[in-house]
């Protein structure tokens, strides 16, 4: 019967029946109660014949992301992995975690570990720990995702800890990760992905954790990993991007005694380095070295990786106010290759703008057309944030070029170039902006307006950062929405999202009665609240310790919400309510 009923959803029966068989120490019981509830989820057609079978090969371990949540319960899966934790058997344990596709939350785990004897505890959270880890190396695109998550949000601790995690898993007891292929085999299911050093390097080089860098390239060279050449770029990068000249020059000549040859990317780097220090002519000799390995005389057509070198150094001439050196460089691309492309030429506008030098923007203009170039959204949108300073017929001067370069000024280019001046994040971007949103909404232009994308691009511009004052954030923020009302024009789930997270950013009680308005209007229109809105509503509450009323937006979050909820929400949930629970203890506690 509890098996039965554990198929349909209900697994507190099934899981008390495991939980007996664990304190019992009887793990195969519980491996044959787990089996048969696969079995049960089978007949009832949730389940797929193949699914949460035992995989047989490396490849068959590495398995994406499912589509769809896994029907299994995470309690469940828990019993089943306790129960291999008693047979010490953490292989045939991983092999069976990478494919059922369901992943434990922390919540479930805290729940479970106290229905445990106490010394079995330490162990189910260590392997826990390694089979998600594990999981999570054998999807590379969520690992990547990951990373860069991790890094924008400057989570330095968090990316040590996967990192520490990865490596520990080489090691014994148990290990389940490849460095190499040849290391393959019955255990070492999991192979290391080829980005793994190169992608950590770079993530921690741009947390500025140097001592997590020089960590990795010990690991490395301890386990017998030869450094690629990207391993190499993504160090000489990272020194680079921190302005640690002497890293880039150390890291050079150490490459030089290994013997290792560096690519245009590598010499892009060490330049890059050498004129941000002021290091004028060893970046000129170093630039020559280049030009003499890579450029041959008379070629113009050349790789994407070169052109990045030349336009590299064209930028760092240009904002170290050598513009003689930048253009004599630009004649020799010209005439000898490689051959200029847009973007040599917008960062030629881009300091020209600056410096409210038009004469000399209008002659960078004219070189496009004659070489075959047209103009792309950033040229577009410094035209017309440099030419609203002395002529009110700016956005006619940029539509114009638009037409001239081939591109139809209709609501998706002009939402572009919108987008990109709000990216700038100066007053003249700013007004710019907001002046060609304005034109657009009087149609101005013939059988444009902005629609629904148009104002989410602006209150995401407006919204993103610091850069504006937060009562002119607020204003502006008010009076687009209030147009997009009076407009007709529904607003979609992302520009609630925006509202809602600048409204929770907002000082004072106002911020977040305004944000609760946000999303009362969403139930009221029916605009369907994805995990992504939860999220950011529930974590701005609770980081304003506004606990109480996001314990009231949980229990909606649970009665509205059929599907399945990710990690992250469900422990940020968790969490609301437990401290909610805290609360009103504390609260009637006083009373007593």
């Amino acid at each position: 019967m509890a098996l039965f009923i554990a198929a349909g959803g209900s697994t507190n029966g099934l899981r008390a029946l495991m939980s007996r068989a664990v304190w019992a120490k009887k793990p195969h019981e519980v491996l044959e109660l787990y089996e048969r509830y696969l079995s049960a989820l089978r007949d009832k057609a949730v389940l797929l014949e193949t699914e949460a079978e035992p995989s047989h090969s490396s490849q068959d371990s590495s398995p994406s992301s499912p589509s769809t949540p896994s029907p299994i319960r995470d309690e469940i899966l828990l019993c089943a992995i306790t129960a291999y934790a008693q047979m010490d058997a953490f292989n045939d344990v991983l092999t069976m975690y990478l494919r059922v596709g369901t992943r434990i939350a922390p919540s479930t785990l805290e729940d479970f570990l106290r229905l445990l004897p106490p010394n079995l505890q330490p162990k189910l959270e260590e392997y826990v720990r390694r089979l998600e880890t594990a999981s999570l190396l054998s999807r590379p695109e969520a690992l990547s995702k990951h990373l860069v998550n991790l890094t924008r949000d400057n989570a330095a601790m968090a990316l040590e800890r996967l990192y520490s995690h990865t490596i520990a898993g080489t090691r014994n007891p148990d290990p389940w990760l490849a460095v190499e292929d040849t290391e393959l085999s019955g255990t070492r299911i999991i192979r290391l992905p080829h980005y793994f050093w190169p992608s950590f390097l770079k993530s921690f080089l741009s947390l500025r954790r140097t001592d997590l860098a020089a960590r990795l390239w010990d690991d490395m060279l301890r386990l017998g990993v030869v450094p690629q050449l990207v391993t190499w770029n993504a160090l000489l990068d990272g020194y680079a991007r921190n302005r640690e000249v002497d890293s880039v020059l150390s890291t050079w000549d150490l490459m030089a005694n290994q013997g290792v040859k560096p690519d245009a990317l590598s010499f892009r780097a060490l330049i890059h380095a050498l004129y941000q220090a002021g290091m004028y002519q060893e970046a000129e000799k170093h630039f020559a070295a280049f030009e003499k390995q890579f450029v041959k005389p008379g070629d113009s057509a050349h790789t994407d990786a070169i052109l990045a070198v030349y336009n590299t150094i064209i930028y760092d001439l240009l904002f170290a106010s050598r513009d003689e050196a930048a253009y004599a460089l630009l004649k020799k691309m010209e005439t000898h290759g490689p051959n200029p492309d847009i973007i040599t030429y917008n960062t030629f506008l881009r300091y020209h703008a600056r410096k409210d030098d038009l004469k000399a923007m209008a002659q960078i203009l004219r070189k496009l057309e004659p070489r075959g170039l047209r103009g792309d959204i950033y040229t577009f949108s410094t035209i017309l944030s440099a030419m609203l300073k002395v002529r009110p017929d700016a956005d006619k001067m940029m539509i114009n070029f638009m037409n001239r370069s081939g591109v139809s000024p209709d609501t998706t280019s002009l939402t572009a170039v919108i987008d990109h001046l709000l990216r700038e994040r100066t007053p003249e971007s700013f007004k710019a902006a907001m002046e060609l949103l304005t034109k657009m909404e009087r149609n101005e232009y013939p059988n444009v307006e902005p629609n629904e994308v148009t104002y989410t691009s602006v209150l995401t511009g407006i919204n993103r950062g610091e850069w504006l004052e937060a009562s002119v954030a607020a204003d502006w923020s008010r009076r687009i929405w209030e147009t997009m009302r009076n407009r007709g024009i529904r607003p979609l789930r992302s520009t609630y999202n925006v509202m809602i997270k600048a409204s929770l950013g907002y000082p004072g009680r106002e911020g977040v009665e305004s944000a609760m308005a946000y999303y009362r209007d969403m139930q009221t229109e029916r605009v369907h609240i994805g995990n992504d809105t939860w999220y950011i509503l529930l974590r701005g509450l609770a980081d304003r310790r506004e606990i109480p009323l996001a314990a009231e937006v949980v229990n909606d979050m649970r009665r509205l919400k059929k599907d399945s909820m990710p990690q992250s929400l469900r422990v940020l949930a968790h969490t609301i309510i437990r401290l909610s629970s805290s609360n009103s203890q504390r609260n009637r506690g006083s009373h007593l």
